[in-house]
């Protein structure tokens, strides 16, 4: 399960019925198209994220090359959900060369 799916997940089936318009989610990475809509449809007024999916995938491949603002513009507009990218980027790319210089390795 995705991250971003698994926090929605645990932050529901443990009973959260506080104010949704406080809440917000961090993630190192851009939310693939699944996950944007998950946060959207669990009310998430809020994302942030540092490194993009484009960035992933020219890393990693096999990444759906739909970002999620464009995911989250073609939404019911019910409400909306603010998504602001970028933040701490250059550290959460170093995260993602790194895990993919340990995938590597396993190769060894």
């Amino acid at each position: 399960m995705h991250g971003e799916l698994s926090v929605i997940h645990r932050l529901f089936s443990n009973g959260f019925d506080g104010d949704r318009s406080k809440l917000r989610l961090y993630s190192t990475a851009e939310p693939c198209p699944m996950c944007a809509a998950a946060a959207y449809w669990a009310m998430i007024p809020k994302i942030v994220y540092g490194s993009s999916i484009s960035f992933l995938h020219d890393l990693f491949g096999r990444q759906i090359q739909i970002g999620a603002k464009e995911i989250l513009s073609n939404t019911p507009s019910f409400y909306e959900v603010e998504l602001v990218g970028g933040v701490m980027e250059g550290e959460c790319n170093d995260l993602f060369l790194k895990a993919k210089q340990l995938q590597g390795n396993q190769h060894d």
